[in-house]
Order: C-alpha cells, then structure tokens, then sequence
C-alpha cells in the first residue's frame, strides 16, 4: 500500500504539485541518455574483446619466445660441452708432444 502523502503535501495547489513533479524529471533520464550509455557499453565491450585478443597474441609470442630460449640454451651448452672436449684434448695432444720432445 502506498504511503499517503503528509499533510502539507495534500495542502498544495495542483500547480505546486505539478511543478514539484516536473521538478524531478531533469534527474531521470532520457532515450538518448540511455542510448548513449548502451553505445558506450558496447564499444567498451569491443575495446576489451580487441585487447584480450592482442594480450592472447602476446601471450603466444612470449611462449614463442621461452622456447626459443630454451633451445638457444641447450644449444649453447652443446657448444661448452664440445669446447671442453676440444680443450682437454688439445691439452692432452700438447703434453704428448712435450713427452715426445722430451721437453714435458
């Protein structure tokens, strides 16, 4: 049930009361108020879709790159691997040549 209006309320003129009621309608919004606030959700909604897509781009790009990292590494490693190989064996080929000068 609805409240009745308080007494000083039922006292006004039909002119108050309209004015007062016309009053309130600049707080209430309008078709184009509503429109635009629609249009500016949805060109929100599609920034946001554009930017996970770009974020989803990144994503891959940077898992593209972790794995060539990784390769790189493990290449990098084999090289230090063959190097000391290559190094012991040019020290060693060294004291067999100072063996076999008889300078070692």
């Amino acid at each position: 049930m609805a409240a009745m209006p308080d007494t000083d309320e039922r006292n006004y003129s039909v002119r108050e009361r309209v004015s007062r009621l016309e009053g309130g309608y600049e707080h209430v919004a309008t078709k184009a108020d509503i429109e635009r606030v629609l249009i500016a959700v949805e060109r929100n909604r599609t920034e946001n879709e554009r930017v996970l897509v770009e974020v989803e781009r990144v994503r891959t790009e940077i898992e593209r790159v972790r794995v060539e990292v990784e390769r790189v590494k493990a290449d990098l490693t084999k090289m230090v691997v063959r190097l000391a190989g290559l190094g012991l064996a040019l020290m060693s080929a060294g004291f067999a040549f100072l063996k076999l000068t008889g300078t070692g």
